[in-house]
């Protein structure tokens, strides 16, 4: 009786937070407006005839909310409260991301504790989502003693969304949902390097601005070039998501025994190179033969001596010196041309950064705070070379040191180091598949912060700091799967 009664509740909460939902929307601004109606339209028939076709209709919905997940990262919908002109985290964001989020962790919870076959539970990974809340609390209590506490509370707000998300990833514990995951992922790669390559050859962008997509950037590198943003809108934070999701597709591509799927992730791979070239991001061109020969030692490691593997690397190699060949001229200038001073720039601001942290050791000046206090506690003088904006240090670890302290530094580093022991801890233990998955968000998550030396890396943007927080959580899910099945074996190359 209580759980009939617990449907009926369900149904009226439904439609009351449909018709509330339906207000907001018609009060949205109008490219937001058109935009979400836009996608719904869109939308519609395709998702209507997935659940028409399914004898899981529950299945099928959670699949479909987890692909609109995935695709929400680059094209993002969202509305933003307490919005703030800033350079980090600007306002709180009501992201098309978190309402399908909430939607899958309503599901799980239905089958967790209503429903009556009682088929699912949540689990965590402890090592890493303990380092999670460490750095978390440590940021929080950063934010105790910062000099901008409305900017701290934005960032401690996106930081709960991502643990959120990881929370959310590594409870999917079907494979199939996984797979989802990672067939969006490769269908938005080449979604974006088409856009890209668009907006490089053209110089013009698509028109798709409700998801983000802004201006080009032009580069002097002996001509004028055209560097790609993208629907990211920053053609350096565009380069993160190529050298992210470029290792994960090659490491699928090797794993994936289906004909069809094995030569889309070929296809998506070579789309990303693409994609990456357009951005004329150095770092990032700089991390991929880096994850990509990572990878490649992963997955085929007890196979060197195999011919088949010399013709692989034959035809890695071709493929290689052919698109070196093609961009040569491009590339060369990129790395040779004078470029303003862009790369003599990270020195001096490292300075300043350590400036900053001598004056503020132990927790920092707070999260999210470093750009509006930046110039006023220099005492190096070289944050003057801006005029008119405020800016962060050129330096991943050095923006989350001046932000949060020696405590919040060594607190993200732990969360690195566990999350990327744990990925190459399981590699051999695991079947091929789940190894390729672990290899690419390895990779993926190595690649950036190998970037982040010399940029501020994925936290300054949402989506990006989605994807790294999502191969964070595909990490914890596969060790997860391994401890619930300790009687998988590696399949054998």
């Amino acid at each position: 009786m209580n759980r009939q009664a617990l449907r009926y509740i369900r149904y009226i909460v439904s439609g009351l937070a449909l018709g509330v939902l339906s207000l907001k929307v018609s009060t949205l601004p109008p490219k937001y407006y058109l935009g979400l109606m836009g996608m719904v339209l869109l939308l519609t028939p395709f998702a209507y005839i997935y659940l028409l076709i399914s004898h899981e209709p529950k299945t099928r919905i959670v699949s479909l909310l987890i692909a609109i997940f995935t695709f929400s990262m680059a094209f993002n919908l969202d509305y933003n409260l307490f919005y703030r002109d800033y350079v980090g985290v600007t306002s709180v964001d009501i992201s098309l991301a978190m309402l399908c989020l909430i939607c899958i962790f309503a599901f799980f919870v239905y089958d967790a504790r209503l429903s009556y076959e009682d088929s699912f539970q949540f689990r965590i990974y402890k090592p890493i989502f303990s380092a999670l809340l460490i750095y978390l609390a440590i940021c929080g209590l950063s934010a105790l003693g910062s000099h901008h506490l409305d900017l701290s509370m934005l960032e401690l707000s996106r930081l709960f969304f991502l643990l959120f998300l990881c929370f959310m990833v590594m409870n999917l514990q079907d494979k199939r949902y996984i797979n989802i995951i990672l067939i969006s992922f490769s269908c938005v790669l080449v979604l974006e390097s088409l856009i890209g390559f668009y907006q490089y050859r053209t110089g013009q962008t698509v028109g798709l601005y409700v998801f983000g997509e802004k201006a080009i950037r032009l580069q002097d590198i002996g001509f004028v070039a055209n560097r790609a943003t993208g629907t990211i809108g920053d053609p350096n934070i565009f380069g993160y998501f190529f050298e992210m999701l470029i290792p994960l597709m090659f490491a699928m591509f090797i794993a994936e025994k289906r004909f069809f799927f094995k030569w889309w992730y070929f296809f998506s791979v070579c789309l990303g190179c693409v994609g990456i070239y357009a951005t004329l991001s150095r770092g990032a061109w700089m991390t991929l033969p880096i994850s990509i020969s990572l990878v490649f030692l992963i997955m085929f490691k007890g196979r060197f001596l195999r011919i088949s593997t010399f013709i692989w690397i034959w035809c890695a190699s071709f493929v290689f010196f052919a698109i070196l060949v093609l961009s040569f001229e491009v590339v060369y200038n990129r790395f040779t041309h004078d470029d303003y001073g862009s790369a003599e720039t990270r020195g001096p601001l490292n300075q300043a950064a350590f400036s900053v942290i001598e004056q503020f050791p132990i927790l920092g000046v707070g999260p999210n705070n470093m750009a509006k206090v930046f110039k006023r506690l220099d005492r190096t003088g070289h944050t003057r070379m801006f005029t008119g904006k405020d800016h962060v240090v050129h330096n991943l670890y050095l923006l989350i040191w001046a932000e949060t302290g020696t405590l919040g530094i060594a607190a993200f580093l732990w969360m690195l180091a566990i999350v990327i022991y744990t990925a190459f801890h399981h590699l051999f233990k695991v079947g091929y598949w789940e190894r390729a998955i672990l290899a690419g968000t390895g990779a993926g998550i190595v690649a950036q912060g190998i970037h982040g030396m010399v940029d501020p890396g994925f936290k300054t943007m949402l989506n990006m700091s989605m994807i790294f927080y999502t191969y964070i959580g595909l990490v914890a899910g596969i060790a997860i799967i391994h401890r619930q099945d300790k009687s998988i074996e590696p399949i054998p190359p």
